[in-house]
């Protein structure tokens, strides 16, 4: 099973993958080209959404943590004002 940094839901779809290319591999002892292939095009798209989900989600942080620096000049401006 591999294990990646982001989101339970990938690791486990991914894991699945892999277990599933170990099970034809025990039924049918031999190899298939055609079903590895497909194996490893499912494990691309869950790596290339579990990218995706990553760029969401520091994205998601970044514009947060603006918005906490931009919340916190407008109270200190507006405290300044008051004083004069």
């Amino acid at each position: 099973m591999r294990v990646f940094p982001c989101g339970n839901f990938i690791r486990i779809e991914t894991g699945l993958a892999v277990r599933k290319r170990n099970k034809y591999l025990e039924r049918t002892g031999e190899i298939d080209e055609a079903e590895f292939q497909k194996v490893s095009t499912q494990e691309k798209l869950f790596r290339s959404i579990e990218r995706a989900a990553a760029d969401k989600e520091n994205l998601v942080s970044l514009l947060l943590h603006k918005r906490e620096e931009t919340q916190l000049s407008l109270a200190v401006m507006a405290q300044h004002l008051k004083a004069k």
